[in-house]
């Protein structure tokens, strides 16, 4: 009876259904084989044990930007105050990307750290080999061989594959990363990128700003011209109307016509205080009394005259 029951429970090799998978079988055809996987496995971890041990860790350090906009009130003819500057979109961060990794950039932060002195950038310097990985690289042709690049190319390369730059999603901040095997020029790397795209931004502004003075200056010396032609021409039509300005800013004929207003004045005057005189001296002569009109006390001749 056991025998029997033990033929029910486990079913014959036959009576698998095609294109089942028969775990008993593929656990025996794994002990069968247990060698030729246990052992490529245990060579490829103690390989990798080996090289991470002599290969030099690699330390990451980043940098972020904010982008912000900004425009000046005058970029050239005719330009007007603008107003506040719209949020940068997300093509324009993304071109931001783009100039952070240009080789305008590349080129100022590699000259701002001197990498090209530096073996882990160009390892042909002071007569430095390329290393067994980069060989193997260059055979199977994933790298160019570094003996056929100028020195500037060998930094620049090593330099683009330890620097990732990327737009922290919605955002307008850019993340910048950079690697090296010393911790120390890792931040200095990260930092001397930022460093220079924002020296680079504000060079732009510096120069934009120049055009425009420069334009507002070539601007005020036309006016200025236009201007003084204006007064010359304004000068000769007075000269030809006789409208010349004088002292005080008035024109010669107000100036004649003021002269003889304040002589007009002042004959008036004088013929008004010689009536009065002459009518005073008639009533003194009809009371008899000449001698003391006024202005004869004071006058010899009159007063002889009178006294006569």
């Amino acid at each position: 009876m056991n025998q029997s029951s033990n033929e029910t429970d486990v079913p014959p090799r036959d009576a698998v259904a095609p294109g089942a998978i028969d775990l008993a079988d593929m656990l025996r055809g794994l002990r069968r084989r247990r060698g030729r996987v246990l052992w490529p496995t245990l060579a490829a971890v103690a390989l990798t044990a080996v090289a991470l041990h002599f290969v030099p860790p690699t330390y990451t350090a980043g940098a972020r930007v904010l982008l912000e906009s900004g425009d000046a009130y005058f970029t050239g003819p005719g330009a007007q105050p603008v107003q506040p500057a719209p949020a940068l979109d997300a093509a324009a961060v993304a071109s931001q990307v783009h100039l952070l990794t240009s080789g305008d950039v590349a080129r100022r932060a590699i000259a701002k750290l001197g990498l090209d002195k530096l073996r882990e950038f160009d390892p042909l310097v002071g007569g430095g080999d390329i290393g067994f990985l980069t060989r193997l690289e260059v055979v199977f042709g994933l790298a160019r061989n570094p003996v056929e690049l100028t020195p500037a190319d060998r930094v620049a390369t090593a330099f683009a594959k330890k620097l990732s730059v990327f737009a922290l999603p919605a955002s307008r901040v850019i993340e910048v990363d950079f690697s090296s095997k010393d911790p120390a020029l890792a931040a200095a790397g990260a930092d001397a990128v930022a460093d220079v795209f924002i020296e680079s931004l504000k060079r732009a502004k510096r120069d934009e700003a120049k055009a425009a003075a420069d334009w507002l200056g070539a601007k005020v010396a036309q006016l200025r011209r236009e201007t003084d032609a204006a007064d010359r021409d304004v000068l000769a039509l007075r000269a030809a109307s006789g409208l010349l300005a004088g002292a005080n800013s008035t024109t010669a004929p107000a100036q004649q016509v003021a002269e003889l207003a304040t002589r007009l004045a002042a004959a008036r005057a004088a013929q008004a205080e010689s009536e009065a005189k002459a009518k005073q001296v008639r009533a003194l002569l009809a009371a008899g009394r000449a001698a003391d009109a006024p202005g004869i006390v004071d006058d010899p001749a009159l007063r002889a005259a009178v006294d006569r």
